[in-house]
């Protein structure tokens, strides 16, 4: 699905993966793998961004920088945020 999704053609297929990977974070992010949460959520972004959705485009948005706050990582956070 998400191979499909950044063949930018289907938006809906985009917005089902990001959402997905973003779920997907909030499971690493509970075993404390961050660096894994931070690169959930960027890929997140990227398909949240082809899904045409800007409801999508801010959760995705909003999943990554929290992990870059619990990375200690804040003008990654401001930047995101």
């Amino acid at each position: 699905m998400m191979a499909i999704s950044q063949q930018k053609t289907n938006p809906r297929i985009a917005a089902i993966a990001s959402q997905g990977l973003r779920l997907q974070s909030v499971l690493v992010h509970h075993r404390s793998h961050i660096p894994e949460k931070i690169v959930l959520c960027q890929q997140s972004v990227e398909h949240a961004r082809h899904a045409d959705d800007p409801n999508i485009l801010v959760a995705a948005l909003r999943e990554l920088g929290v992990a870059y706050k619990y990375d200690d990582q804040p003008n990654n956070w401001f930047k995101t945020m």
